[in-house]
């Protein structure tokens, strides 16, 4: 994918654009919650106006969806117009990674429990598989650089550094996984399913820490949190915080 095009993929996030479907906004919210610092916990607490659990969710509109592979993507409208079966159902490339794959995923392994799923990644971040490759996720973690050369947008916005780097990072994964697959296939009842669970979690897992590490440099000057082993994400007491009650 051309770099002009990404920078104009990405800056559709400041207009309210979606990638993950409800799940993945869920995950990428209850990942973060585990790993933010004090300040950043008081302004989500204060913000939200409770002191029970919370979801980021769609707060995660910005910077979780970057790491959705077919938001930055623009071959087949970013998947959207490319037809696949998905456990014997018809859908399109794009919601297959929305949510066909995350609700089987979470389905078949956790119980249909998103928060369940989400402390899993969460402690592969602190104790397992993602610790050692954590600092780097967040190596690039400023919340006002912006793109150098600069590219600005047809509407003049010139984009922030590390939400292009992430997106980059993220579309890798378009060319080396998700459009390679046999015309014709389920996608949910193969290989392909097999190997798009370990991307699908690795991204999850990354644009969580990263929506942490943003919110701590914002309130407490430094990417590093608390990483608490005891949040409540109990289902019930879910608020969703919106992209704006975030970045206002």
């Amino acid at each position: 994918m051309k770099f002009g095009s990404l920078v104009g993929l990405v800056s559709l996030f400041s207009k309210g654009a979606y990638g993950w479907g409800s799940s993945g906004h869920h995950a990428v919210g209850y990942v973060a919650m585990e790993f933010l610092a004090p300040k950043a916990l008081s302004f989500v607490k204060e913000s939200l106006g409770v002191n029970y659990s919370y979801s980021l969710g769609p707060a995660a509109s910005f910077l979780g969806d970057i790491g959705q592979p077919l938001h930055v993507e623009n071959r087949g409208v970013g998947g959207n117009a490319i037809p696949v079966t998905c456990s014997g159902n018809t859908t399109n490339l794009h919601a297959l990674w929305d949510a066909s794959l995350i609700e089987k995923l979470i389905a078949s392994e956790y119980d249909n429990s998103v928060t369940g799923w989400a402390h899993s990644l969460a402690e592969s971040i602190k104790y397992g598989k993602y610790q050692r490759f954590a600092a780097d996720w967040v190596s690039c973690s400023s919340t006002t650089a912006k793109l150098h050369p600069v590219k600005a947008t047809a509407e003049g916005i010139i984009p922030l550094k590390c939400p292009i780097v992430w997106a980059k990072d993220s579309n890798a994964y378009d060319c080396s996984y998700v459009f390679n697959y046999i015309n014709g296939t389920d996608l949910c009842d193969t290989s392909y399913y097999d190997n798009a669970v370990p991307i699908i979690e690795s991204q999850i897992a990354k644009q969580g820490y990263r929506l942490a590490a943003w919110l701590n440099v914002l309130f407490d000057g430094s990417v590093k949190g608390q990483s608490r082993d005891t949040v409540d994400t109990t289902e019930s007491q879910v608020i969703i915080m919106t992209e704006r009650d975030i970045i206002r």
